[in-house]
């Protein structure tokens, strides 16, 4: 597995505990907050990897990795779901 690839696995899983951890499971959060924003304990590995990072519902989330677009990096989180059942 490539550093790529397990840097989007990783992101999956990171989005799953945040989830998990805050309640969200069943229910879906706003896409963005106002206060200021929370740090997964992965957020160091997501910058220090190149991680272009966005809020969302109040948590500091990577959207992208440098060198891929977010079409490449959209598609291979949808693989993971589908396939990895994460």
């Amino acid at each position: 597995m490539s550093a790529t690839m397990f840097l989007r696995h990783c992101a999956v899983l990171d989005g799953v505990l945040k989830r998990a951890a805050t309640g969200l499971s069943c229910r879906r959060g706003y896409a963005s907050s106002n206060g200021p924003l929370n740090k997964t304990c992965l957020y160091d590995l997501h910058i220090s990897n190149g991680g272009k990072m966005v809020d969302f519902t109040g948590y500091s989330t990577p959207v992208q990795y440098e060198g891929e677009g977010i079409t490449d990096s959209h598609k291979h989180v949808r693989y993971v779901r589908k396939y990895v059942r994460i």
